[in-house]
């Protein structure tokens, strides 16, 4: 969002919140003109209808919030239901190297949740 709308980003580094109130004192102490909220609302391990194969279903939301004012100037949500492919782990593969595959795969589903907010967001 910064390139396309020639932004100045004043702290690369994303402050954590856990809920509306942190993110409301946080836009009260910190003078920004612009707030990207975007969490995680689930994810779950989704099997197939084979029972021995699975994914990640993950789903998240993002807003982009006025900073002198708090409003909500745009919203967009993300839901990934994986479809079954050649290489769709068994569970224990999806655990297995202490969840390797699982979290790449959260990983993989979040990144493809942030390009839907870039696109529906104009950036």
């Amino acid at each position: 969002m910064a390139g396309t709308y020639r932004l100045q980003v004043l702290d690369e580094n994303a402050a954590i919140v856990q809920d509306d109130n942190q993110l409301e004192t946080f836009r009260k102490q910190n003078h920004v003109d612009l707030i990207l909220e975007f969490h995680t609302e689930a994810w779950r391990t989704y099997y197939f209808l084979d029972f021995k194969h699975y994914d990640v279903w993950y789903y998240a939301k993002a807003r982009l919030i006025d900073g002198r004012t708090g409003s909500v100037i745009r919203r967009a949500k993300c839901a990934r239901k994986p479809d079954k492919t050649a290489n769709s782990p068994t569970i224990d593969e999806l655990l297995a190297d202490n969840g390797a595959k699982l979290r790449a795969a959260v990983e993989a589903a979040k990144q493809l949740c942030l390009a839907t907010v870039r696109e529906e967001f104009g950036t």
